[in-house]
């Protein structure tokens, strides 16, 4: 599932509030994006078109949880971009930046874990 990324971020608002009446997503899309009322619902329909969110009685959950769609979407950019190369996405990812100590940490541990499934 592809999201745009204004639909990503009217999810990201969904997930933080869910569930949530869709009258209140309106007052929340008002102040955070400046969107008029139809905007905002014409989202909720797109986004249930998509099988992404139910909207049941003006109550609006999610249906694809915020854990499915990060997993989603960072192995597509990591396929697209960096041809399904893991390494090359985060040699790319951490080239101008500097991690703390508590970062590295927690990476080495992630990778520790992984080195363990196999």
């Amino acid at each position: 599932m592809r999201l745009t990324s204004a639909e990503f971020r009217f999810m990201d608002l969904l997930w933080e509030r869910e569930p949530v009446s869709s009258g209140e997503l309106v007052t929340v899309c008002d102040q955070k994006f400046g969107w008029k009322k139809s905007t905002t619902y014409t989202f909720i329909k797109r986004l249930q078109d998509k099988g992404v969110i139910a909207n049941e009685k003006s109550i609006v959950r999610a249906l694809y949880k915020r854990d499915e769609c990060e997993r989603e979407e960072s192995s597509e950019v990591v396929d697209q971009v960096f041809k399904g190369s893991l390494p090359q996405f985060v040699t790319a990812f951490l080239q101008d930046r500097k991690l703390s100590e508590k970062e590295i940490d927690e990476l080495k541990d992630l990778l520790d874990r992984q080195k363990k499934k196999k």
